[in-house]
């Protein structure tokens, strides 16, 4: 039986001084774009939910020289709540010159201010802080002090003593505690790809992502101001209340708000009223004027004015109906880009506000075409108040240039100077060519070499779904042109079924696609079709006690020996006649070698997910998956001349699974690594005497 343990790593510390670094690394640089931690004091500025998310790709980590060369990609995703007392934050600490570390007899930490008054400041602070412990990166200079290696601080805090420009941390020795202390609630997704060599390409500028939630309220983050009511399409009518909502970040709650009632017009929208409030107020009842001016027009907004820092602002809410006169708001179905066919019932749906229940309205099945004027392809009347209706589209549509975007248009006009009474409803496509769209391949897959996939697509208006398809493996090769990897064919209608075993390909930086061809001319148009982009990824490569050129193992491995100076005294009867025997001068024992023991193994894609939630003391959730594969061989050989049953197990050597990377979540920084573990059970039951294998 094979048994593999996942350890996750924390990293922890010993001695140095070093001048402020400079903290340029990518995990580092993006971190610091989440204004979590006070810059004067290194506590959380605030502990409302932020996010933080990275997409490193080679050329990023090729760039920067930091970060580990066998690594391709890195994405990383965390969504994270900081205790509000827990942490001092070294890094962000800008009058911070020095960090001392002497873990190894005195378990303390030096800091040093640039001047006397900035740590007099700090320590205050701190000692009413309630701070249990301190985080800093190995950028400071720290060792651990059994590999000597820069590592990350993490420190229980024991007493602070303030002395000039310095204040010296007491803490205590603790190796089983982690950074992830710092947070109250945190879900992190992390995501490396492997690589076995470093290639020699330029680097393009860096792609990084951060994303504060807005509920985040730092009074270092950039402030925002959100309309969140009315809704977009919701109708009103005059006299009725519209409940007004907004949300507000890191502004004076106090500053004044203005709402004013907008119709929109072709020209200048026309202001209708207006009420004053405060932005802490975050809702307001707004009434619509019962006299609301009867206008052909019923698309209104609010505009929210106010001032930040003395410079004016104003906010649009997203547009809403009073309808004064007979008006159509089309609804959905359709949808955006729904996908209908020549034969197909399209749902129309749409509501009606101030017909009379016997009023007719016209309704246009129209065709989009660029330059020219939109072609109606049928015209039909309904019943204004019906509020729905079923729509056949002809299975005889013409062919036209343009097959793909239709729409329904609501034509309500009274006479020929009537205004604002077509509405058009959402468009949607409606394929009369072949047509074929993949569905598998997903984004941003990733396969391995010798891998087998079912390809997976929707198709329709073949003539015979018989009919073969070319499909291509593509390389993308960004500019210069694609190349082609593998070609075959499968019919039309083997969606599901079509497999294919991917090639061995060789080690790139591009990512593949599947191309469809039904093409049956060499003129033939729009009679392709691209899958989504995936990656193959380069198999990280491994082994234990294994010789690739002999393909055995490169040693002997004793499992288990024993003789009549092991055996001897002993107090279990079971043996007692092995030692009486080993008394008259006979040799007695067992031995059991591992002939020809070796494991391989290799792995690309590992994908992590830690939860920490509510202050639990342990991790409450962490998921590790990697495409692996691990072969062992196991061939014996024993020798016994006394019976027995026993097992044991065979360890194998720690295999680390990609490099330990320092993270950094709201200025909290800490290293993260991965190592696979397995190893071997075994049982052996020896029932005759002299036994050799």
């Amino acid at each position: 039986m094979l048994i593999g343990i996942i350890c996750l790593l924390i990293i922890v510390p010993s001695h140095v001084i070093i001048a402020r670094p400079s903290f340029d690394s990518i995990f580092h640089s993006t971190g610091a774009k989440v204004k979590a931690i006070d810059s004067i004091t290194g506590l959380p500025a605030h502990s409302d939910l932020f996010r933080h998310t990275i997409d490193i790709t080679n050329s990023d980590i090729i760039h920067e020289k930091r970060l580990p060369t066998n690594v391709r990609q890195i994405k990383f995703h965390v969504d994270a709540k900081l205790h509000p007392t827990a942490c001092i934050a070294l890094d962000p600490i800008a009058s911070l010159e020095f960090v001392q570390c002497l873990f190894e007899s005195q378990q303390q930490l030096v800091l040093t201010f640039h001047s006397s008054d900035h740590a007099h400041v700090i320590y205050k602070k701190w000692i009413v802080s309630d701070a249990k412990y301190v985080n800093g990166g190995p950028e400071w200079g720290c060792r651990n002090v059994t590999t000597g290696e820069p590592t990350v601080i993490f420190q229980r805090i024991s007493m602070f003593r303030l002395e000039n420009r310095q204040i010296i941390i007491e803490t205590v020795k603790n190796t089983n505690i982690s950074p992830l202390l710092c947070f109250t609630d945190i879900s992190m997704h992390l995501t490396l790809e492997h690589r076995n060599e470093r290639p020699q390409i330029s680097a393009p500028p860096k792609q990084e992502t951060e994303v504060t939630l807005h509920k985040s309220r730092s009074i270092f983050s950039q402030w925002s101001f959100d309309p969140q009511k009315p809704h977009d399409g919701e109708i009103f009518y005059p006299g009725q209340t519209i409940d007004v909502t907004w949300s507000y970040s890191n502004m004076d709650g106090t500053t004044n708000l203005e709402i004013v009632l907008y119709r929109k017009r072709l020209l200048f929208d026309a202001e209708i009223s207006r009420l004053s409030t405060k932005i802490n107020a975050v809702r307001s009842s707004f009434m619509v004027p019962a006299t609301l001016d009867t206008s052909s027009s019923d698309q209104y907004y609010f505009k929210f004015r106010f001032f930040y820092s003395l410079i004016p602002y104003q906010k649009t809410s997203a547009l809403f109906y009073i309808p004064t006169l007979p008006s159509i708001i089309p609804g959905t179905p359709p949808t955006v880009n729904d996908v209908f066919y020549p034969g197909d019932t399209v749902p129309l749906s749409w509501q009606s506000v101030n017909f009379a229940a016997t009023s007719q309205i016209t309704v246009r099945f129209c065709r989009a075409r660029p330059i020219i004027p939109d072609s109606t392809l049928a015209t039909f009347t309904v019943l204004a108040t019906a509020n729905a209706y079923n729509y056949t589209i002809s299975s005889s549509l013409d062919r036209a240039d343009n097959d793909e975007y239709y729409y329904f248009e609501f034509d309500y006009c009274t006479s020929w100077f009537s205004l604002n009474c077509k509405k058009a409803t959402n468009s949607f496509f409606v394929p009369i060519r072949p047509f074929l769209l993949p569905t598998f391949p997903s984004i941003g897959d990733r396969f391995s070499p010798l891998q087998s996939l079912i390809l997976k697509w929707t198709s329709a208006n073949f003539a015979n779904v018989n009919d073969l398809l070319t499909i291509k493996l593509r390389r993308n090769n960004f500019l210069l042109p694609d190349s082609d990897i593998d070609t075959f064919t499968c019919t039309v209608n083997s969606s599901g079924s079509c497999s294919r075993t991917l090639p061995d390909v060789e080690k790139t930086f591009s990512y593949y696609y599947f191309e469809f061809n039904w093409c049956k001319h060499w003129y033939s148009t729009d009679c392709k079709a691209k899958s989504n982009q995936f990656s193959i990824p380069t198999h990280f490569i491994g082994s234990w006690n294994y010789d690739e050129q002999r393909g055995q193992a490169l040693t002997s491995k004793s499992l288990y020996l024993t003789s009549c100076n092991s055996l001897c005294p002993t107090h279990d009867r079971d043996f007692s006649y092995i030692c009486q025997m080993c008394a008259e001068g006979r040799p007695m024992g067992m031995q059991i070698n591992c002939t020809n023991c070796w494991a391989t193994y290799d792995y690309s894609i590992v994908q992590i997910d830690i939860v920490r939630k509510d202050n639990s003391p342990s991790l409450d959730e962490i998921i590790v998956r990697m495409n692996s594969r691990v072969s062992v061989n196991l061939d014996f050989a024993i020798w016994s001349n006394y019976q027995h049953s026993f097992d044991g197990w065979l360890p194998l050597p720690s295999i680390p699974i990609g490099p330990s990377i320092n993270i950094v979540i709201g200025a909290i920084q800490f290293g993260v690594g991965l190592a696979f573990t397995p190893s071997i059970s075994w049982n052996i039951t020896v029932d005759t005497i002299e036994v050799r294998c």
